[in-house]
């Protein structure tokens, strides 16, 4: 049937030229076979007449049988019987008669077989085509059965949606993109076999296959990207021609957007491709929908216990330190992050102070990370945190002109932050860094602020509460430890040199004629005496040493693994520093040269008691008063 229908289906010129050459052959072959046949080879003339009915048919039948009469007594002119008549006898008439009527019925015949046959071929490609919808629609159903067992997950959904799609139209690869409904923009989610990974790359409405379709809302197909005039210079690169892309609609809604590609450049998509692309994109659509629902109802109740579960557990904690190591750790529960830190604004600059993940990326980042310290200024992300006082989120880092260029530009490929108040002010920030670009979107904007939140309040209360221990612990005027920090100190001091051997030395320190001092030029020029005394006695100092005010004027040191040796070091160095000294009075008096006593003694066994330590000292100090500003050993 295939071949009739193609035969049929010739051109007329081919039909006409092989009508005519059959009827040359009759003529050539008619004198021929008259010698063989005599009269009745005029019957030879159906074939003609046949194919003429067989090509053109019913009427060009009709008119071939009747010039096929004319034909043959033109012919028979020529014969040796000269007897033309032969054909307007009975049985030429009646020959030709039926000739022509089988001219006719021929073809009527050919038309009808055609007509049958165009049927039939017609009936079958329906058919097939039924056939084929319904494979598609069957690996549709199952991919969208799939997906929907991926909606309690969405990064996988949206993993398993591209691939599905790609498999479905035998395409290579894809790309799907969400629709940022802020900027505007379709941002690249997720990528398969493109190439490269496009995943964080933006398109604006209008801009690419995904943009164009996200502008107009109806699905695309382009035969060959390459040379499409709307295509996007982020994909100019790629090895792929034929492109289709569909829009992600739920209820109207733009959702986002997919595009598949194909780099043979002998495949086209087609119309039934793109049909069957866009009732996918459909269902797609509503499942991501359906998935962002849940993962929003979700993530508020996980936020909300989170919420919880961080109060209860930071309203405990009170240094500071220990509670920016909790806070790093429970913003994770709600925030996802591969590093995180948190910087103190000190100075005009951000510091990090505490952080976390950044071992992961080497020893190098890791310190270069530990020693950060940014002009909050000149970097733009934080600056806007201080203007707004509100969390910022930066999904692409490569393409926002909000980035930082710090210790980790070349991994963090997205990147939150959010502003910590404390009473109204911005004291510090988090800062969570992603390797994956397009992590961080909106929504973990809404997170961080309710957890910076309670961040601000934990921290308020570790900074009362460190400030109240701070004035428990210091002496007021001084800014040195008072007495009774200084003894709780000394008793840990000694249990841990008695139960490890380890060295610990003390200095006694008293104010040479600080009774003159003050009867000369008065108690406040006496107060500023003591307070610059004290930071004399700073300055000579290890961060481990102890400094205290003992009482009145004197001054005590606990110089942790320290011998006598190194003890008398540093009370020599601390005796020259405030004989070098040139002491002013509040009011611009100049003031002689101010000496200090000082007694030194080592912890051993012998000391029986805390008291008996500290009074080997004293009297050590004593001793040197009887001669001012010397120094004295305990014996």
């Amino acid at each position: 049937m295939q071949n009739f229908i193609k035969i049929k289906d010739w051109s007329n010129a081919a039909k006409v030229s092989i009508s005519i050459l059959v009827t040359v052959l009759y003529i050539v072959l008619f004198f021929p076979l008259y010698n063989l046949f005599g009269p009745t080879v005029t019957a030879f003339v159906v074939f003609p007449v046949i194919v003429f009915a067989f090509f053109f048919g019913v009427l060009t039948g009709a008119i071939a049988g009747v010039i096929s009469f004319g034909l043959n007594a033109f012919f028979l002119t020529f014969t040796a019987d000269h007897q033309p008549e032969i054909l307007f006898g009975y049985g030429g008439l009646t020959g030709h008669f039926l000739i022509f009527v089988l001219g006719i019925i021929a073809g009527w015949m050919s038309n009808q077989s055609y007509k049958l046959t165009k049927h039939i071929d017609a009936s079958r490609r329906i058919r097939e085509r039924i056939r084929h919808r319904n494979r598609e629609l069957a690996a549709l159903n199952n991919t969208i059965t799939d997906i929907l067992e991926r909606q309690s997950d969405l990064p996988l959904l949206l993993q398993t949606i591209l691939k599905r799609a790609v498999k479905l139209l035998d395409a290579t690869g894809g790309d799907l993109g969400l629709f940022d409904e802020e900027k505007y923009e379709v941002y690249v989610v997720t990528s398969f076999n493109m190439g490269k990974d496009f995943s964080g790359t933006r398109h604006s409405l209008g801009e690419g296959a995904m943009g164009k379709v996200a502008e107009t809302g109806k699905p695309i197909i382009i035969p060959d990207y390459r040379e499409w005039e709307g295509r996007s210079p982020k994909y100019a690169d790629g090895p792929w021609h034929a492109v289709m892309a569909a829009p992600l609609k739920a209820q109207d809604r733009l959702i986002g957007a997919i595009g598949i590609v194909h780099t043979d450049p002998e495949r086209k998509f087609t119309r039934s491709d793109l049909w069957l692309l866009e009732l996918f994109a459909r269902q797609a659509a509503i499942a991501v929908d359906n998935a962002r629902l849940l993962e929003s109802e979700r993530e508020q109740r996980r936020l909300a216990q989170a919420l919880r579960e961080s109060g209860a557990a930071l309203s405990s904690i009170l240094d500071t330190n220990t509670l920016l190591d909790t806070l790093l750790s429970w913003i994770g529960k709600v925030v996802p992050y591969d590093a995180a830190n948190v910087m103190m604004i000190e100075e005009k600059h951000a510091r990090v102070v505490r952080m976390q993940g950044y071992n992961r990326f080497g020893k190098e980042v890791e310190q270069r990370v530990a020693t950060l310290s940014i002009k909050i200024e000149e970097t733009p992300n934080l600056r806007t945190m201080i203007e707004t006082r509100e969390p910022l989120i930066i999904s692409d880092t490569l393409n926002d002109p909000e980035w930082m260029d710090y210790a980790l530009s070349d991994v963090v490929r997205s990147w939150a932050g959010a502003p910590i108040l404390v009473q109204g002010e911005v004291k510090a920030f988090f800062s969570l860094d992603n390797t994956k670009p397009g992590f961080y979107h909106q929504e973990h904007s809404h997170r961080l602020k309710a957890f910076a939140g309670e961040a601000g309040l934990a921290l308020h209360n570790a900074q009362l509460f460190a400030q109240i221990q701070h004035q428990a612990s210091t002496d007021p005027m001084t800014g040195l430890y008072n007495s009774r920090f200084f003894f709780d100190h000394l008793e840990k001091e000694l249990q841990r040199s008695r139960r490890y051997s380890h060295k610990c030395s003390l200095i006694m320190i008293d104010l040479d004629d600080f009774k003159k001092y003050n009867d000369q030029y008065g108690h406040l020029a006496g107060d500023d005496l003591l307070k610059k005394l004290a930071e004399l006695i700073k300055s000579v100092l290890r961060d481990v040493d102890v400094p205290a005010r003992y009482g009145g004027d004197e001054f005590v040191i606990l110089l942790p693994e320290t011998g006598l040796e190194e003890a008398g070091a540093v009370a020599k160095r601390l005796s020259e520093t405030v004989r070098r000294c040139r002491f002013i009075t509040y009011d611009g008096r100049k003031i002689g040269r101010i000496t200090v006593s000082l007694g030194i003694a080592e912890y051993s066994q012998k000391y029986k008691s805390t008291r008996e330590f500290m009074e080997a000292a004293d009297r050590a100090m004593f001793y040197s008063k009887e001669g001012k500003d010397r120094i004295s050993v305990a014996k």
